[in-house]
């Protein structure tokens, strides 16, 4: 079964980190089961325009990037600047939490910024040595091991949970500050909707290396299996937040060294000192396959939009400088982002607010963009969504918009 998974896991593996490790967990510790509701609706209205980047890519062989494209020049340069938004602060605070989980599992005291940048640069070298081959190989480890411990130990806290929560699965009396957490819960739950862009690039770069197209089925079967992991593992972060940090007079760290600290020390404190090597292990392999993933996907994506961008015609070969334009891309992209966490590092919380906050208002528009893209005529017909799929997406687009619009106007009337 492992073989006909590929960017399916890719995606479970980009999505689970900051979402769900913080995000997830910050909504179960803040509020107990009354996130549950927004955490599945989260994920309900954007799996729509997630499969469409599998329906699209497995079926033509091709980017969302190219689709872009051919609806206008205007639609890829809104993935330009998108993505120029939220790469930079994205790999920095997926970095730095990577770098905060480091040095609270091991027992260190690095410097977080200087520890972050080295594991970012040390992830550039892999990549850029074992590129898409090593990066499936690595992802298919480190998933199935993050997915058994986080399992675990949720199954150890269940009796730590309090059921009655059940009864108020959605927030009593909603302020300000819980409305911009839903929020930005949404904008990062299960990821944000470039990652559909990741999607498609690396079923591109599977499709170079197997030398076809994948089965339709099996693009299914893959992508279904990594979203149906990213939704279990996000309730599992909920209810670890829940009967771990809820009700608790706990001040969650900005930093993300004292987050990690903080996260591991009320786990261990609960579960016993034996539990520490367990939760340590889920949460860096959860947060390095996430960074890992991003590092490759971001550059890939970059790369893939330069090439599009310079050879629009219809079935131009950009991939003749792929290697090349690769590297310089992650070589740009981890430049960026080390900057960013050199003028960030200190404010761990105003560097994931900027990433979410970005992520939240352009959805709407990508998910557009990726429902426009899988109902056009490059996707033959017989590989097009059904009605109900279609219905389904355009209500969750319609969603998604109505949202976005009531965020913006919370954020000027703040």
């Amino acid at each position: 079964m492992l073989a006909r998974l590929g960017p399916g896991l890719l995606f479970a593996a980009i999505t689970v980190g900051v979402s769900h490790l913080v995000m997830a967990t910050r909504a179960g510790a803040g509020y107990g089961f009354a996130m549950l509701l927004v955490i599945l609706f989260a994920n309900a209205t954007k799996y729509p325009a997630f499969m469409a980047a599998t329906v699209y890519s497995s079926a033509t062989g091709q980017t969302l990037i190219e689709a872009y494209r051919r609806q206008g020049v205007w639609a890829l340069v809104l993935l330009a600047v998108i993505m120029s938004l939220t790469m930079f602060v994205a790999l920095a605070a997926i970095s730095l939490l990577c770098a905060g989980l480091f040095n609270a599992a091991l027992g260190t005291a690095w410097d977080t910024r200087w520890l972050a940048v080295l594991i970012l640069v040390a992830t550039a070298l892999l990549l850029a040595v074992g590129r898409y081959r090593l990066l499936e190989a690595a992802i298919k480890v480190l998933v199935v091991a993050f997915a058994i411990a986080t399992l675990v130990a949720t199954a150890l806290v269940l009796p730590e949970l309090d059921w009655s929560g059940l009864a108020r699965p959605w927030p009593v009396g909603i302020d300000m500050a819980t409305l911009l957490f839903t929020a930005s819960l949404i904008g990062w739950m299960p990821g944000p909707l470039d990652t559909a862009v990741f999607q498609s690039v690396w079923i591109r770069a599977r499709v170079r290396n197997r030398g076809a197209l994948p089965p339709l089925s099996d693009a299914r079967f893959d992508f279904n299996v990594g979203f149906g992991c990213t939704v279990a593992l996000s309730v599992c972060f909920m209810l670890l937040g829940a009967a771990l940090l809820y009700g608790k007079d706990l001040r969650l760290a900005a930093d993300a060294t004292g987050f990690s600290l903080l996260l591991l020390s009320v786990y261990t404190e609960s579960l016993g000192e034996w539990s520490r090597p367990l939760i340590a292990f889920a949460a860096v392999a959860v947060i390095y396959s996430t960074l890992l993933t991003v590092v490759d996907a971001y550059p890939r994506s970059v790369a893939a939009l330069i090439a599009c961008a310079r050879h629009p015609e219809p079935h131009a070969d950009r991939d003749a400088h792929g290697l090349g334009l690769y590297l310089g891309t992650m070589v740009l992209v981890i430049g960026g982002a080390a900057l960013m966490i050199h003028f960030l590092g200190k404010s761990f919380g105003r560097v994931l607010d900027i990433a979410t906050t970005v992520s939240f208002v352009f959805t709407p528009v990508l998910a557009w963009l990726n429902h426009r893209a899988v109902i056009g005529p490059d996707v033959p017909a017989a590989a097009r969504p059904g009605r109900v799929f279609v219905a389904y997406s355009a209500v969750c687009i319609t969603l998604m918009t109505l949202f976005s619009c009531a965020y913006l106007m919370l954020r000027i009337t703040e």
